[in-house]
């Protein structure tokens, strides 16, 4: 097919997947307001298109209710893998944006107020590589 992309993997992501655990000592932490924060480290995961291969190959599809709206706080924790996109969290009130560029290994962790407080969203593009999101989170329960 004429004029077709095809997909050139990172420079840096192969190899076997693997974290350094001393690389957190540069996480950088974001104050979005008085009550909510997120922490973003980029490149924290090594080999990380070896990992979005082997999740998108074995992972499957679920969906569960939270109960983390109803918190005060909750922290959610996510690393991005595959193609970098734009992340953005917004007040739900409305007010100034964040944007992050997330992939790659690209952990952010969402904090305090944040998940009850913000909105995010990773906007529609007319052209994605393949990425996923891999979040963890804690049990909730009701208080």
């Amino acid at each position: 097919m004429a004029g077709a992309l095809s997909h050139q993997p990172s420079l840096l992501g192969g190899g076997d997947p693997a974290v350094d655990p001393s690389g957190l000592s540069r996480i950088r932490r974001i104050a979005l307001d008085d009550q909510a924060w997120v922490e973003h480290l980029p490149g924290w995961v090594a080999g990380h298109e070896a990992l979005l291969d082997h999740l998108a190959r074995t992972t499957t599809w679920r969906s569960e209710r939270r109960m983390m709206y109803e918190l005060p706080q909750a922290i959610v924790a996510t690393v991005s893998l595959g193609e970098p996109r734009k992340f953005l969290l917004r007040p739900k009130q409305r007010g100034r944006t964040h944007t992050f560029m997330l992939g790659w290994g690209d952990p952010i962790v969402m904090g305090g107020a944040c998940q009850r407080n913000w909105e995010h969203s990773v906007p529609k593009v007319a052209h994605a590589w393949p990425r996923m999101a891999v979040m963890f989170r804690p049990e909730w329960k009701k208080p």
